[in-house]
């Protein structure tokens, strides 16, 4: 009866070590990796201006309303 208690448990316990160790990684060299690909394929200044974009849509949809 205690059993699945415990399994519950020790699957909870595995669940926030993986949380924790995607916290605590160090994502930045990943990060500037991509954007210097996406710089060299000349996707960055495409992808910029999209987001500029939706980003003045989105403050223009907020004023509006």
């Amino acid at each position: 009866m205690i059993e699945p208690q415990i399994i519950e448990e020790q699957e909870k316990r595995a669940k926030w070590k993986v949380e924790n160790e995607r916290r605590r990684h160090n994502y930045i060299p990943v990060i500037f990796e991509l954007l210097k690909h996406l710089a060299k394929k000349d996707m960055l200044d495409g992808m910029y201006a999209d987001a500029t974009k939706k980003k003045e849509q989105k403050m223009a949809s907020k004023s509006k309303a």
